[in-house]
């Protein structure tokens, strides 16, 4: 090999390795930042999993509480709770 053709040789092969090197870094960043998004996306769903679990227990304290007043005389209340009553039979019904 003449030393212009190594020289040429060497100057592609130094192009080369820096574009590598170049490609290594992105993708280490590029997970970096992939690993950063997965670790707020857990903490967000641990956040709304949590709140889910407080809204069904409101829930489930606010139906107590309107199943206490079954011996009122408030309509409502009692067109709430048969409608309720048929929609879980009718849920029943259906498995």
């Amino acid at each position: 090999m003449t030393n212009r053709k190594h020289a040429k040789h060497k100057q592609v092969q130094e192009r080369n390795r820096i574009a590598a090197e170049k490609c290594r870094m992105r993708k280490k960043e590029e997970l970096a930042r992939l690993q950063s998004d997965e670790q707020a996306i857990e903490q967000r769903h641990r956040m709304l999993s949590s709140c889910v679990d407080d809204l069904k227990e409101e829930i489930l304290h606010l139906k107590t509480q309107l199943l206490q007043h079954t011996s009122c005389n408030c309509t409502l209340i009692h067109h709430h709770i048969e409608k309720e009553a048929q929609c879980y039979t009718d849920a029943l019904g259906l498995r």
